[in-house]
């Protein structure tokens, strides 16, 4: 009714658009934001860029304005719905006109207006390049979107923000480190305490394997605003790859001194949540990650991790905690069987039920999913398919099918090649997963999927060991403790090498390291150190060891008849 009243009000069209789109009625949108362009901005294929600039002439200044926020509304319009509109109307085609439009009002702007104006009608200028480099970026069209970063810092040099998006740009897509941190390090001159332009820096020192400076660069980062949880996250991440996860929890303790309110806030409880997890202490990470998981921010990152930890996707982390694995205390001589090569651990019918009632959960937050995000939420959904018992055959078909769809978009997707490999072997086809493994092991290392990289080197050094390849086997676990001193598998696996080689010695020598790395609370890693302290003739502390098991998990099998007995009788007179 207020239309019809004044079919001219842009700012009324524009709520009533916005109106449609939330009910989700894309077309009706759009239609309404189309009638409000002047022939200037109608978006069509056949007009080039002269043509648009006659249109223009006739346009005042203020009618242009008005058409560049109608086009950029409409992009957003587009963009949301770009799969499920039938509009012929393109949303990077949308963008450019408004990028026409704006390099119109500018000279504008220069002819009768303040050089304050005109500045800050530059930095409009580069927020709309910005968003045609997200698009052609999301799109694959990479030159493109190159091309409209540079353009944007032309308009604003000063942009901290677009300087980290182009660097950030630079390092993901070009792999050119060296132009990230030019970029990076002219951000931080723009602003010396720009948290993602640390951020940035931190991860470069530890792309280039200085965890010690990129660490301190994080605790900078943690000391200035101990409330920055992104910060925090990071930081917990980058100590235990430098072997120093022991010093998080006083980082913790100073972020809840600092806020009264810390206790309940989701950054911290993810940062609790993490830490927990890598001390392999499962009740406390799950506690922890469910206080965060509603969290618009730490939700998703929440509800992923609480996934894994209750399908187990990665196959041995928490297997000790949720369930008796007693493939894994079996006396490791028996190693002939290539299938050993892949345990998928059990997952019970509740645990499942948990982690689809969690998967449903994601849904809520899609509209705040970046596109890296929703791959991710992508591979989880296929292993929740991998960890079904039920119809196993058709559940893993679905599973590749699905990861296949993503190796479409991006063929070198890291966690999409871990979980092909992963697919195969319980699909019993040991020759592609090993093909899918060794393809991934060829990528370079990236910290967004250091984790990923981490599982398939191991993956693939428990296939070597299996054909006794201990060589090729130790290459991958050294290159796993290179990006990763916590990593307590590489010195499992590598302990596991020299108990089939029979040197029981220095086998006890890597579990030990392994036990300690997983907080003396690894049910089977403990088990094999007691065992190998056994054959060592080192019986005393294959008994301290036994009892500590026994301690946190009384009913653990055969190691109490086969270790414990052996090692009291062992010392007896």
């Amino acid at each position: 009714q207020a239309l019809q009243s004044n079919s001219g009000e842009i700012e009324l069209r524009r709520d009533l658009a916005n109106l449609f789109a939330k009910l989700r009625n894309p077309d009706a949108a759009i239609q309404v934001l189309t009638y409000t362009l002047s022939p200037a901005a109608t978006v069509q294929h056949d007009q080039d860029e002269d043509n648009i600039i006659q249109l223009a002439a006739s346009s005042s200044l203020d009618q242009l304005i008005a058409d560049v926020q109608t086009l950029l509304l409409l992009a957003d319009i587009l963009l949301s719905t770009e799969n499920a509109s039938e509009s012929p109307i393109d949303p990077m085609m949308t963008l450019q006109r408004a990028l026409i439009l704006q390099r119109i009002i500018l000279d504008k702007v220069r002819q009768t207006h303040s050089s304050a104006d005109v500045s800050e009608q530059r930095k409009f200028m580069a927020s709309i390049c910005k968003r045609c480099a997200r698009l052609a970026k999301k799109r694959g069209d990479y030159e493109f979107a190159l091309d409209n970063f540079q353009a944007a810092l032309q308009h604003d040099a000063i942009d901290a923000p677009g300087q980290v998006e182009l660097a950030r740009f630079h390092l993901d897509i070009r792999r050119d480190i060296d132009a990230c941190e030019q970029l990076c390090a002219s951000a931080l001159r723009v602003d010396t305490n720009y948290s993602p332009a640390m951020a940035l820096a931190a991860e470069l020192l530890s792309l280039r394997h200085d965890y010690a400076a990129a660490t301190s660069k994080f605790r900078q980062l943690v000391i200035n605003d101990p409330t920055d949880y992104k910060a925090l996250a990071w930081l917990i991440d980058l100590l235990r790859r430098a072997g120093k996860l022991d010093d998080a929890p006083r980082l913790i303790l100073i972020s809840e001194r600092q806020d009264p309110r810390a206790a309940s806030h989701a950054g911290l409880n993810f940062c609790k949540g993490k830490l927990a997890q890598y001390q392999n202490d499962i009740v406390l990470a799950v506690n922890s990650y469910n206080l965060a998981r509603k969290d618009a921010v730490f939700g998703v990152s929440a509800l992923l991790a609480l996934i894994e930890i209750y399908v187990n996707t990665d196959g041995d982390r928490f297997a000790a905690k949720a369930h008796d694995d007693e493939d894994d205390d079996d006396d490791d001589d028996d190693q002939g069987n290539e299938d050993s090569t892949y345990h998928q651990a059990y997952v019970s019918a509740d645990a499942l039920r948990v982690a689809n009632a969690l998967n449903n959960e994601i849904s809520q937050f899609e509209h705040l999913i970046d596109p890296a995000t929703t791959l991710r939420v992508k591979i989880v959904r296929a292993k929740l398919l991998l960890a079904k018992l039920e119809d196993k055959r058709n559940n893993c078909d679905q599973a590749m099918q699905m990861l296949i769809d993503i190796l479409d978009e991006q063929k070198d997707y890291i966690p999409a090649l871990l979980g092909m490999a992963q697919a195969f072997l319980i699909d019993g086809q040991h020759t592609k997963a090993k093909n899918a493994l060794k393809r991934l092991t060829k990528l370079p290392f990236s910290h967004d999927f250091a984790d990923d990289l981490e599982h398939g080197y191991l993956l693939l050094a428990d296939m070597y060991v299996n054909k006794n390849k201990f060589d090729l086997a130790e290459d991958l676990c050294n290159r796993c403790l290179k990006f990763n001193l916590s990593c307590g598998r590489a010195w499992e696996t590598m302990g596991h090498i020299r108990e089939k080689e029979a040197s029981y010695k220095d086998a006890a020598e890597m579990y030990e390291k392994a036990w300690l790395l997983e907080h003396e609370t690894s049910a089977p890693i403990g088990f094999k150190l007691a065992f190998n302290y056994l054959k060592a003739k080192r019986f005393v502390e294959a008994i301290d060891i036994c009892n500590k098991i026994l301690l946190l998990y009384p009913d653990y099998p055969k190691i109490r008849h086969e270790i414990l007995e052996s090692a009291i009788n062992a010392l007896r007179p």
